[in-house]
């Protein structure tokens, strides 16, 4: 009897003992929900703001996009021809325009601008780009092209947002047109200022009058003739025969129509 009820006391005694790390560890797995509970909350949390950030990458990929769309078609309608190269002078970007007046294809991205046979007689480029970039100023040029065409070639600096110097934009404006007025309208010029020089020797040497009864009179005659055509005899010459052969007395103006 003793022995069973130390038995029993030592089962219940386990069983407390048993019973406290049960306890224990209730506790921890409590703690441990607690603390994913905790997790799940700063997940949530962080989940909502990757999207709230997603969204905002989402916008500024479509402004960018919009922005490149922009870009592309105004460098496109503007009709100028434009490259973009680095600090090496490879070629980084070009306009639609670029490819006929530069003979420069897609497959010449990152290519040395030397490497190009441009339609232009700008033997200078190469220089002026390397000086565009030792001296950050803007240098312009007017070249010529194969097809008779007048361009204004201009550099200046490729500048970043951060004031950082990071290549050298070349642009190639088509002034064909207004040289041509130009041109057109310096020969205008020049007539005008012959024509007035013409006019004013004339006025300072006057052709000079016959003098009445002179023998100029009689080579005069024949010009005031042609010009006034045949003469009728008027009522007063009648048909005398010295004044319907012309003999009689001269008029006066035969004298005067010089």
């Amino acid at each position: 009897m003793q022995t069973s009820i130390e038995e029993l006391e030592t089962s219940n005694e386990e069983l407390k003992a048993t019973n406290e790390e049960v306890m224990s560890m209730n506790e921890e797995l409590q703690s441990t929900n607690e603390e994913l509970e905790t997790s799940r909350e700063e997940l949530q949390s962080l989940n909502e703001e990757l999207s709230t950030v997603n969204s905002q990458l989402g916008e500024k990929v479509d402004q960018l996009e919009r922005m490149n769309d922009d870009m592309s078609n105004l460098l496109t309608s503007t009709q100028i021809a434009t490259i973009f190269l680095d600090t090496d002078l490879r070629i980084r970007f070009f306009t639609p325009a670029a490819t006929d007046l530069l003979n420069i294809i897609s497959a010449d991205i990152d290519r040395p601008l030397s490497d190009l046979a441009p339609r232009v007689q700008d033997e200078l480029l190469i220089a002026d780009a390397r000086a565009v970039l030792t001296d950050l100023r803007l240098s312009e040029r007017e070249v010529r092209s194969d097809k008779r065409g007048v361009f204004i070639r201009r550099m200046r600096p490729y500048r970043t947002s951060s004031n950082r110097i990071e290549g050298v934009v070349v642009t190639y404006t088509d002034i064909t047109r207004m040289v041509d007025a130009r041109e057109r309208l310096e020969r205008r010029e020049r007539q005008q200022a012959a024509v007035a020089s013409l006019g004013g020797h004339a006025r300072r040497c006057p052709i000079p009058r016959p003098v009445q009864g002179s023998r100029s009179q009689g080579a005069r005659k024949p010009w005031g003739r042609f010009r006034q055509g045949p003469r009728v005899p008027s009522r007063q010459e009648g048909s005398h025969p010295m004044r319907r052969r012309g003999l009689g007395r001269p008029q006066n103006s035969e004298l005067t129509d010089w």
